[in-house]
């Protein structure tokens, strides 16, 4: 019975064997109908995504596109039908790219437009908007681009309400001027020109004239302030000194300059002041400055000198210490009358080494010290040739040129004695002076060791 009912399923003549194939047959259907429907589904969702697309509306094309890929993924339908469909939404995706690209660089240019209206670069906004329009137009936002041009519309009405803010800023500025508020002058004068330089209008005269005045007073201004007293102080803020001595001061450094400085012109004259007064004896000057004076007591004391210009003050701190004379002692007496004798022998010394350079000065001015074996040998020749010449002339003319010869050995051996000479009492005159510095140095350390004054 098997057999025959394969033979008979072979043939289809079998019952059993027509509902099997009635079966595949509804299945097949079923199978044909669900991929014609995918495809179908998948080529509405493409067609929506690309009229969206036309339309500028990116997010719902990339919505719809990402729906059909989907159902491309799920495999549904025929190879060859897949590929179509894939390579249909590759084709699509990169549409929006480009249109998303085009889209952000429409919104950059509006966005420069917008800036470059609020300063009134009108312009310059015009290109903005124009190119962000077109961009808007090339991918399909109407929308956009219509909203980009009533902005391009409303160009003109800014441009007239930059001329009337200018207008007003001029008018503002010369009510500052006439005051002598110039910063405020300045300022308001800076907001014009700035709205006529973008607008590309014609500037006023009067409001150049204006502009020019006002660098002018900002640059003297400028050269006023950095001459100002700020700054004074003394190269040596303390001064000290021993009762009877005298004090000096240096002059001041105002804001680092000293007060000869061409850079201070603009500030002179100046006007120095102490407070509290100084101690009896001792003087401000009130021109420089300086410090100058001997005072007869002790005092110490801080005070504080002022310089005053018309430009401003300036105030130093200077610190006096007037010490006491020390009292005396007989050997400090002592020590001191020997310091007084060696200094003065030390004078004494200097002065003998200046006359003994001197002298030698003089010799050496009065000729060319020729050395004394030269000389004798011209002698010797002159005696020859007065012996070799046979000729009364001739004789007589070698006896001269001997006797010469001998005048000039006798006065430049006279010169060389007399340089020795020199030369000996100058090295004996700096011998002693400098024995009788060693002395006054070892005086002057035994007096400062014992709480003296040293004497130079």
């Amino acid at each position: 019975g098997e057999e025959e009912g394969e033979e008979d399923a072979a043939d289809g003549s079998h019952p059993s064997a027509a509902v099997l194939w009635k079966s595949i047959a509804a299945t097949k259907v079923k199978e044909i109908r669900f991929l014609a429907q995918s495809c179908s589904e998948c080529d509405l969702l493409l067609l929506t995504a690309q009229d969206r697309l036309q339309h500028g509306e990116l997010e719902e094309s990339d919505r719809l596109l990402g729906a059909a890929a989907q159902l491309v993924q799920q495999e549904r339908m025929t190879e060859r039908t897949v590929e179509e469909r894939r390579r249909i939404i590759s084709e699509v995706r990169l549409r929006i790219q480009s249109a998303r690209s085009t889209r952000e660089t429409a919104e950059l240019w509006l966005e420069e437009g917008k800036r470059a209206r609020d300063n009134f670069k009108v312009a310059r906004a015009r290109m903005y908007f124009s190119s962000s329009m077109s961009s808007f137009s090339k991918i399909g936002c109407r929308a956009r681009a219509e909203e980009v041009n009533d902005l391009i519309s409303s160009l003109d009405e800014v441009a007239r309400e930059g001329a009337r803010g200018a207008e007003e800023e001029e008018k503002v500025a010369f009510v500052f001027y006439r005051a002598r508020d110039l910063p405020s002058a300045a300022y308001h004068m800076k907001k014009a020109r700035a709205i006529l330089d973008a607008l590309g209008m014609h500037i006023n005269p009067a409001l150049l004239s204006l502009e020019d005045e006002l660098s002018r007073t900002t640059r003297m201004r400028i050269q006023l302030d950095s001459v100002k007293p700020r700054e004074l102080s003394y190269p040596v803020p303390e001064l000290r000194a021993m009762a009877g001595e005298l004090l000096e001061s240096d002059p001041p450094l105002l804001n680092g300059l000293t007060l000869d400085d061409s850079s201070l012109d603009l500030a002179r004259p100046f006007l120095f002041t102490c407070l509290p007064s100084l101690p009896e004896g001792l003087q401000l000057d009130p021109d420089s400055g300086s410090l100058a004076g001997t005072c007869l007591t002790s005092s110490h004391g801080v005070y504080r000198v002022v310089c005053s210009c018309k430009l401003g003050t300036a105030s130093a701190q200077l610190r006096v210490s007037i010490s006491p004379l020390p009292t005396r002692s007989e050997a400090e007496e002592e020590a001191r009358e020997r310091l007084s004798e060696l200094s003065h022998s030390y004078k004494s010394a200097k002065d003998r080494v200046l006359l003994c350079r001197r002298r030698l000065s003089e010799i050496r001015k009065r000729g060319r010290l020729l050395s004394l074996g030269a000389l004798a040998k011209q002698v010797e020749g002159a005696d020859e040739l007065v012996a070799v010449t046979g000729d009364i002339e001739h004789v007589q003319w070698a006896i001269q040129e001997a006797t010469a010869t001998r005048k000039r050995l006798e006065h430049f051996e006279k010169l060389h004695r007399a340089k020795e000479e020199a030369q000996q009492q100058l090295e004996e005159a700096q011998a002693r002076a400098r024995e009788v510095e060693l002395l006054l140095r070892e005086e002057n350390q035994k007096l400062a060791r014992g709480g003296g004054t040293r004497t130079t």
